[in-house]
């Protein structure tokens, strides 16, 4: 994202990363209604960014990266042999 600054006649562009948490989607997932959220927590952070203080606004959105992988939930798959009680 780009992010404005004006000092006096100067404009500074920056760009800023902001991110999301990661969340799991599944079969029955809505990945609009995913999709929506993620970006709305974006601007969210956004947002607090720019009301604090920073004097920083937005400006534009350059690229955003969207990463999918499997969910390999942990699985048992050995047997330990615990000692017997005392």
């Amino acid at each position: 994202m780009n992010l404005l600054q004006r000092d006096n006649t100067l404009l500074n562009i920056r760009t800023g990363i902001f991110v999301a948490k990661i969340k799991l989607i599944t079969e029955a997932t809505n990945l609009y209604e995913m999709y929506k959220r993620t970006v709305d927590d974006i601007l969210e952070n956004v947002d607090t960014f720019q009301n604090q203080g920073s004097g920083w606004q937005f400006y534009k959105v350059n690229n955003l990266d969207l990463h999918i992988d499997e969910y390999q939930p942990i699985a048992a798959r050995s047997y330990i042999d615990l000692p017997k009680k005392f």
